[in-house]
């Protein structure tokens, strides 16, 4: 059980990582109808930027949605 549960959070998100730009997607969203992708920046060493677009389509409900995130670490 532990070790389905270790491979399921692997799969969970994938990162794409150059530099200061990192490119997040949920793959395993997709089996359950929903679609997540992100972009995020980082302005400098201890602060970010992060804009993402969320699409779902579960029975007869759909739905689309952005964010736009700033982390400032301390």
């Amino acid at each position: 059980m532990k070790k389905i549960l270790f491979t399921l959070l692997i799969f969970t998100t994938v990162s794409i990582k150059s530099q200061n730009k990192v490119i997040k997607a949920n793959p395993l969203g997709l089996a359950f109808g929903i679609a997540n992708v992100g972009f995020e920046y980082s302005e400098r060493e201890n602060q970010s930027t992060t804009f993402s677009v969320l699409y779902y389509s579960k029975s007869d409900l759909k739905g689309f949605g952005v964010g736009l995130e700033k982390k400032i670490l301390f």
